[in-house]
């Protein structure tokens, strides 16, 4: 059997932004137990104020446990040596792209946080071309990221992240600023992503993008309440309900056709599977 790396264990994990605050239940996170390992894609969903960006800030030690230790690969973000590897394991793209954008040009925003790691410029070129090539934004190294789109603007984002060549990246909220169209690039980006290797966490409050990954987990009431492939989610509509999540929308359907004695055996994982699954009964009808 293949071995695969653990790449992320949180263990004992409690958290809060007023850690003298006696009552541990009102704590932002509590008691988080997981591990995410290499080549993963997880989402992270919850509803507004469950503690998912509490929880996206722990991974690359922009916070820091009050109880319990994250960990990295060989390094803890309790330890100000460790927190300096993670940050260049873990890339973290933020919910508004214009607070991740600093230069005056797509060229020169990729290639800020090469410079301050003082990345030589024969190297330096190579990674900006590919982050950008990547991300499908080659012709535009000398545009003014203000005229970008919004969907552009996340995507340079994510460029300057890629050029410094993280093992995870994390999408914090990533595409809830978005139009329909920017959003729908985002989320094939990051498929592509993880398809080309790379380990890839969404935190998300749209129970819809839960399918866009192999494994769900949610974080409601400031805790861990779901660890799932996202296969199996299809059997889970009340809890969500229950937890102030949206149902997706192939779940919704999958119970409306059970209600009318209409029973699909297999799991759906999305709503291409979902149409895939309602054509094949229909056929044998």
């Amino acid at each position: 059997m293949k071995h695969i790396k653990s790449l992320i264990e949180l263990s004992g994990v409690w958290f809060d932004y007023h850690p003298d605050r006696q009552m541990k239940e009102q704590w932002a996170l509590q008691d988080i137990n997981l591990t995410i390992q290499s080549g993963e894609y997880v989402v992270v969903m919850g509803p507004n104020g469950s503690g998912k960006s509490t929880f996206a800030r722990l991974l690359n030690g922009l916070l820091i446990p009050t109880e319990g230790e994250v960990r990295v690969g060989d390094f803890s973000t309790s330890n100000g040596l460790g927190r300096f590897h993670i940050r260049r394991k873990v890339g973290m793209v933020f919910q508004n792209p214009d607070n991740q954008i600093v230069a005056t040009t797509v060229r020169d925003d990729v290639a800020f946080g090469l410079e301050n790691l003082g990345i030589p410029r024969e190297e330096m070129i190579p990674r900006i071309e590919r982050a950008l090539e990547v991300v499908g934004l080659v012709g535009f190294e000398n545009r003014e990221p203000a005229h970008l789109s919004g969907g552009q603007k996340q995507r340079l984002a994510i460029a300057g992240v890629l050029a410094m060549n993280p093992e995870i990246i994390v999408f914090d909220e990533s595409t809830s600023m978005l139009d329909p169209q920017g959003r729908e690039e985002v989320r094939e980006l990051m498929k592509e992503l993880h398809q080309q290797g790379q380990t890839v966490i969404h935190i998300t409050h749209s129970a819809q993008e839960a399918f866009l990954a192999e494994r769900v987990i949610v974080i409601a009431h400031h805790r861990l309440q779901l660890d799932y492939p996202s296969r199996d989610l299809y059997n889970q509509s009340n809890l969500l309900e229950q937890w102030g999540l949206e149902v997706p929308l192939p779940i919704r359907v999958r119970a409306l056709l059970k209600n009318q004695g209409v029973e699909l055996n297999e799991p759906i994982g999305n709503s291409d599977e979902m149409v895939a699954q309602i054509w094949r009964y229909l056929s044998k009808t």
